[in-house]
């Protein structure tokens, strides 16, 4: 198990040892350029899912899913909440994510339930009812990715602005139920440094779980990776 000085020195390697892109990209620029490109490449993925799909080929999916998710979380603030015409474009967007997340994992797990009981063969009968759930998802994720143009909405996000969120929707995951708030002109190294120095003082002030502040580093150290 980490100590409490790991945990506190990976904080502080996150806040301080960011790439230069990091200090000079801003937020909501950066989200223009980013989550279209994997939208697309979801929705390129998606499409590939057929009558004839094994649970071993969706493990690259889901992951891509579960990758979009998180990074959805963190540029909550670079989106309106809704469009002219009164659509949670981004709410619809990430509960058709985590719907597909969950849906692919139960249909790929089936793998890995018959490699985890030495068995050569999947159950059919599971096997014909998840895919068709998965096939059922993926027939209503297309259709609305292309009704709604979800690359388009995503790519929406290309000034310095940032938009207010509803305390009860912000990610508690990834903004970590700190009172820090991104600013408009915020670099994303700005933000990673400030939201990780103000959960540790959180953590110093409140006493609060070890277990909460480690994940939260554990947290941003992947999503600075995937940026």
């Amino acid at each position: 198990m980490k100590t409490l000085f790991f945990v506190f020195l990976s904080c502080i390697l996150i806040s301080y040892n960011i790439s230069a892109h990091l200090r000079e990209d801003y937020y909501s620029q950066s989200s223009g350029k980013l989550l279209p490109q994997d939208i697309q490449e979801i929705i390129a993925k998606v499409e590939t899912l057929n009558v004839l799909t094994q649970p071993e080929e969706t493990k690259e999916l889901r992951k891509q899913i579960g990758n979009l998710k998180l990074k959805l979380d963190f540029f909550i603030f670079a989106y309106k909440a809704k469009n002219f015409r009164g659509d949670d474009y981004f709410e619809v967007l990430r509960a058709e994510l985590d719907k597909g997340y969950t849906q692919i994992g139960f249909f790929k797990d089936l793998y890995d339930a018959m490699v985890a009981s030495n068995s050569t063969e999947i159950d059919n009968d599971k096997y014909q009812l998840l895919l068709k759930k998965s096939l059922q998802w993926r027939d209503q994720f297309l259709e609305h990715s292309q009704s709604r143009d979800y690359s388009l909405f995503l790519e929406g996000s290309s000034k310095k602005d940032v938009h207010l969120v509803e305390k009860r929707d912000i990610p508690r995951l990834v903004w970590g139920q700190v009172s820090y708030r991104p600013q408009s002109g915020d670099t994303l190294g700005e933000i990673f440094k400030n939201l990780i120095m103000f959960k540790i003082s959180q953590y110093i002030k409140t006493k609060s779980s070890f277990t909460i502040l480690e994940r939260f580093c554990e947290i941003h150290l992947k999503l600075i990776s995937f940026l």
